[in-house]
């Protein structure tokens, strides 16, 4: 490795003409780790120079790279230099195809990369908090953090923040396809009921995921579906099984199902009639709710006390009652 750098060392000087400047060679180094992202160059110089040879701009950029190269000691080494409760890293901090802005400060640059390299920025006094509206959190749950720092951030977190659309860490995690930390974030008190500024819930935009649901996304739904109310009403007037439904995923709407049982297995099947059998679907929506409407006398008459008589026969008639419109039925359907 040492050679490799040597060699790159000197073909960068070359390129500059000035092969004995330490300047220069710098200078090629950070164009290297710039156009090139060669940032193992920039640390290896980092560590062999010493601060005179580094501005406060270079030192920064070197604790940029070390952040997304999980180099402890190298940022340690820039941290000498650089008061990190009052600087931020000077350009885009990149990790995979994603971005997180040098706005949002050395903790969020620090989220994509490993829990020894947050607590060691945290306690440099690296401000917690995000100038927007967006947490901490929010940013681990976009960038589906390593476990160990999105345990580390959530214990600095408001688990129910919202940002400027009114949008949690849960809903974030939901709209990123970033996944892996749901359960962490439920244990630790995140509402799946609550609603944006749009009245969407994490819920239903888990419900656009990708309609052939890889595991990750059917256990993300399960896991959500489990803290969420199955008769919540969204900003288009519509239950989940409703929305999922009206979009045609019924495999979303069958793990639905799977979660919130009968009741919401009685939903699916008439939300797939009104598709298909529109006709149907009327008339079992009205013998459902005529029942539910029967079932409703039946507890509001037996949460009276029996003290009397009348009242207990009361109650028995209308159960007869409700029989008997049962067994006519059936017997009028079997002529039919």
């Amino acid at each position: 490795m040492a050679n490799q750098l040597s060699k790159k060392k000197s073909a960068a000087a070359a390129d500059y003409a000035c092969p004995k400047s330490s300047e220069r060679i710098l200078a090629a180094a950070i164009h290297a780790a710039e156009d090139l992202g060669d940032s193992a160059l920039l640390l290896e110089l980092a560590i062999e120079l010493e601060s005179g040879d580094l501005t406060q701009e270079q030192w920064e950029l070197v604790a940029t790279a070390a952040i997304h190269d999980c180099n402890l000691p190298a940022l340690a080494r820039a941290g000498k230099e650089i008061d990190f409760g009052n600087s931020r890293p000077n350009r885009f901090a990149v990790h995979e195809d994603s971005l997180v802005s040098a706005e949002d400060g050395w903790l969020a640059a620090a989220i994509t990369s490993n829990v020894e390299i947050f607590e060691y920025l945290r306690a440099a006094g690296c401000p917690t908090q995000i100038e927007d509206s967006d947490s901490l959190l929010h940013v681990a749950c976009q960038f589906n953090a390593d476990p160990a720092v999105f345990d580390a951030v959530l214990a600095i977190s408001d688990v129910n923040a919202v940002d400027a659309q009114g949008r949690t860490a849960l809903m974030w995690m939901a709209l990123s396809d970033a996944t892996q930390n749901v359960q962490a974030l439920l244990r630790a008190g995140a509402d799946a009921n609550l609603l944006d500024d749009e009245k969407r819930s994490a819920l239903f935009y888990a419900l656009h995921l990708d309609h052939r649901m890889p595991k990750h996304i059917r256990d993300f739904v399960v896991d959500v579906a489990r803290a969420f109310n199955p008769s919540a009403i969204s900003g288009d007037g519509m239950t989940a099984i409703a929305f999922a439904a009206s979009d045609s995923r019924w495999g979303m709407v069958d793990v639905l199902c799977s979660v919130w049982g009968l009741k919401a297995a009685e939903e699916a099947a008439l939300a797939a009639m009104k598709t298909l059998m529109p006709h149907a679907a009327k008339l079992l929506a009205a013998s459902q709710e005529k029942r539910e409407m029967q079932e409703a006398m039946l507890q509001s008459a037996s949460a009276e006390p029996l003290s009397a008589t009348a009242d207990e026969n009361s109650v028995k008639e209308a159960v007869k009652t409700s029989r008997a419109s049962k067994k006519t039925k059936t017997k009028g359907a079997r002529r039919v």
